[in-house]
């Protein structure tokens, strides 16, 4: 970070992961839609980076004290909510009117209680089972953020997260378990360990993390690199203990000035701000090509897919940042300040 100090309110850094995460899950998709070859486990782990940075950046940008807790609590929910339900509930109704789903299905999802159902969790065209984890995680973040935020919290997070992972099952092409088996890892203990090491960072970056926490945060890390059952998952926690450990050293490191400085451009900026909608509009572009008979093989069929696909959802991306996500966000801050005033 420049001169060790990051931003309170932007990170270029992160809008690159952001931006990067976004792509390949579009380069997945499109890789698995044309056939070219099994990627694996390669979309799931660009999913957990974006729950990495969830994570990070709530502990980051946030924050609760007891004597205004009320009013602290109440101003992230209200952030929260505008940031990711105006997009969400047009993303829906498009979903709705191009390929209807039940009743059902519409209701978990406007309340966001889908992820919760290993029969809806993933049953409809968007891909959003990752959003029904994300708004568990924004319902307990405060209490999290006030008894977790440590290296002893992440160390509970992460056993948590290892018995999830053995007693509950995820993907619907691994066998069950005996709590039960989501078609995706909607449920926010089978995740919870990714989010917490994010919101750990968050805790290094911010020179709060004390040398014993470490301690806590790296056994818990190699707990979940031993017992978490997916690669993935795996790689994704790797990460997160690598990232700490650059973390703790960037006083050392004029490395990071020089990554915040090559990120620091208008063109990562964008990608970001258009990454939330990119992620969901994508599958809807997907399928419409589907429909309308293309039919592309192998790689450069692959690649002639994944460029198509851009090209046709970004500018709905800028139009949907522009009129809709940046309007509910300034519309939420708005909110927000009256909150407690």
């Amino acid at each position: 970070m420049q001169s060790g100090h990051p931003s309170k309110s932007h990170l270029p850094a992160i809008d690159a992961l952001r931006a990067a995460a976004s792509l390949a899950v579009v380069a997945v998709h499109c890789v698995a839609a044309t056939g070219w070859f099994y990627t694996g486990g390669a979309g799931p782990f660009a999913v957990d980076v974006f729950v990495v940075i969830s994570g990070f950046l709530m502990a980051f940008l946030h924050d609760f004290k007891k004597a205004s807790l009320p009013r602290d609590v109440g101003r992230f929910y209200v952030r929260r909510f505008f940031r990711i339900v105006p997009l969400y509930y047009a993303a829906l109704l498009l979903c709705l009117l191009l390929f209807p789903f039940s009743a059902a299905d519409l209701l978990l999802r406007l309340s966001f209680l889908f992820g919760l159902s290993p029969a809806h969790c993933d049953s409809i065209t968007l891909l959003d089972w990752s959003l029904g984890l994300e708004m568990q995680f924004y319902l307990v973040f405060p209490l999290l953020f006030l008894t977790a935020w440590s290296g002893g919290g992440f160390f509970a997070m992460a056993l948590l997260t290892c018995m999830a992972n053995l007693l509950i099952g995820a993907y619907p092409h691994l066998p069950g378990k005996p709590w039960g088996h989501f078609n995706m890892p909607s449920f926010l203990p089978l995740m919870l360990a990714l989010f917490g090491g994010g919101m750990f960072l968050a805790r290094v970056i911010k020179g709060k993390a004390a040398g014993k926490e470490y301690v806590w945060f790296y056994a818990g890390g190699i707990a979940c690199l031993v017992a978490l059952p997916f690669l993935h998952l795996r790689l994704a926690m790797g990460l997160v203990l690598l990232l700490a450990a650059l973390f703790r050293l960037r006083p050392h490191l004029s490395v990071y000035a020089k990554i915040e400085n090559a990120c620091a451009n208008r063109l990562t900026r964008s990608l970001a701000d258009w990454s939330y909608a990119l992620y969901l509009i994508h599958p809807v572009t997907l399928r419409l090509l589907e429909k309308s008979g293309l039919a592309l093989k192998g790689c450069v069929g692959t690649l002639e897919l994944f460029a198509l696909v851009l090209a046709v959802t970004y500018p709905v991306c800028h139009l949907l940042f522009r009129f809709l996500e940046r309007p509910g966000i300034r519309l939420g801050r708005r909110i927000e300040a009256r909150i407690g005033a």
